[in-house]
């Protein structure tokens, strides 16, 4: 993909599923990658086997956003962010909603990525290249039962996105979603199993199968390039057909 190689990325949430596989597609075409997540082991061991930077931080901390841009920021300049990190609370029953729970995902699936834009906005080299990618879910255009939490957090975050994206167009800095359906990465086996996963997956996704991270991955990459170059507020749906099929 053209203008990756050489230039410099940072992958929130780098460190397990999605975000690991962004980690290597960029370091694969060349990129620059730092890593960061709340989990630093797991950071270090991708870290080292990609050739990467890493950052410890934790999204649903404001204060620790902003140490993870000074300390990007003190390491060069920055061409591009992949915001990777969420959370999935499983399913809950509507009338079982807290407002515990609720302040939880919204605090790290919305006001976090709120946050983690705001700063990359201020941190990526202002040159009509710089692009940033949120990982949403279909689940915000397709909200399925049990997970009201989840969903209005993922609607939530790409209505920023779209904002965002249209205050910042006429500077050239690009904004766009990826939208993932059925994915197989730990946080969906911890709430589920692969075969569970692969099973519903064959029953209700046309392509009959779960997408891997690193076909993700392709979609986030293709965004932070230059081949998206006039792409911006865009919201790239990779779920194997699924919301095509919506009634």
């Amino acid at each position: 993909m053209r203008g990756l190689d050489g230039r410099r990325f940072l992958v929130a949430g780098g460190a397990s599923g999605i975000g690991e596989a962004t980690v290597h597609r960029l370091a694969e075409e060349g990129a620059r990658v730092v890593i960061a997540d709340r989990n630093a082991d797991a950071a270090a061991q991708v870290a080292a086997a990609a050739g990467a930077e890493w950052v410890e931080y934790d999204q649903s901390d404001e204060g620790s956003i902003g140490d993870l841009f000074r300390t990007v920021r003190d390491g060069g300049p920055l061409n591009g962010v992949a915001i990777v990190a969420g959370v999935h609370p499983g399913a809950i029953a509507f009338g079982d909603i807290t407002s515990t729970t609720f302040a939880h995902v919204h605090g790290i699936n919305v006001l976090g990525v709120l946050r983690m834009l705001q700063h990359g906005l201020k941190t990526v080299v202002d040159d009509r290249r710089s692009s940033l990618v949120v990982v949403s879910s279909v689940a915000g255009i397709r909200p399925e039962i049990h997970d009201a939490i989840y969903a209005s957090s993922k609607a939530a975050a790409q209505a920023i996105v779209r904002s965002a994206a249209l205050e910042f167009a006429p500077r050239g800095l690009r904004i766009n979603s990826v939208l993932p359906g059925s994915v197989i990465t730990p946080l969906a086996v911890s709430l589920s199993s692969v075969d569970a996963i692969e099973r519903d997956a064959e029953r209700i996704l046309p392509m009959r199968r779960p997408a891997q991270s690193a076909e993700v991955a392709g979609a986030i990459a293709f965004l932070l390039s230059d081949d998206a170059s006039h792409m911006t507020g865009t919201e790239l749906i990779v779920d194997g057909g699924l919301f095509a099929n919506s009634p």
